[in-house]
């Protein structure tokens, strides 16, 4: 049943030289990504073992990739900053298990995981109401940041045929986006399991 979120940040590089005091604006908004990082892999429970998530960092000279992969993360802290110094640790070069850095563009992650089998959905304001769609696993969703995607990366969504599905009427931050994904697929699981 894996869950995978992938978070285009458009104006954040894979940069150690961010000041924790003035995490927004000294890191071109890696707060945001922290956030999204949380909601993706943090539950009540511990580390969700059956969910990755990818960051997009484009604000740096070339793209890099941010992978974080539930099931080898064994505790992730619940705080934005807590989690910024990890992403410090990593951005340095340091080994952090279940974190790894690549050089690769919102295409080649995209089409990775279109490639080993998940459907792909697009979190949009003008989508199907989630509530109307099925959801087949392994998935994929995919989201802005405070930017939203590029244009670029909507035009790629659109020719692989991803699918775009809606939260509801309102705009809600990303990492709120993500915890409601994971409250509608939770809930079917537990509907499918009676």
């Amino acid at each position: 049943m894996r869950r995978i979120f992938v978070v285009e940040a458009r104006t954040v590089g894979a940069s150690s030289g961010f000041s924790l005091r003035d995490l927004p604006g000294s890191s071109g908004r890696l707060d945001v990504v922290c956030r999204c990082l949380v909601a993706a892999l943090r539950g009540a429970g511990g580390v969700r073992g059956d969910t990755v998530f990818w960051a997009l960092l484009k604000g740096g000279r070339n793209p890099v990739a941010l992978r974080v992969e539930g099931w080898k993360v064994r505790w992730l802290p619940g705080s934005e900053l807590a989690v910024a110094k990890i992403l410090g640790r990593v951005f340095e070069g340091r080994r952090v298990e279940g974190f790894s850095l690549e050089e690769a563009s919102f295409g080649e992650v995209v089409g990775r995981v279109v490639r080993e089998g998940a459907a792909l959905f697009y979190l949009h304001e003008d989508g199907a109401p989630l509530r109307m769609v099925d959801v087949p696993f392994p998935v994929v969703f995919v989201l802005g940041d405070h930017l939203g995607l590029s244009r670029e990366s909507e035009e790629l969504l659109s020719r692989l045929g991803a699918v775009r599905v809606s939260l509801g009427p309102r705009r809600y931050l990303g990492s709120h986006c993500i915890v409601m994904v994971h409250c509608e697929l939770d809930r079917r699981m537990l509907m499918d399991a009676f």
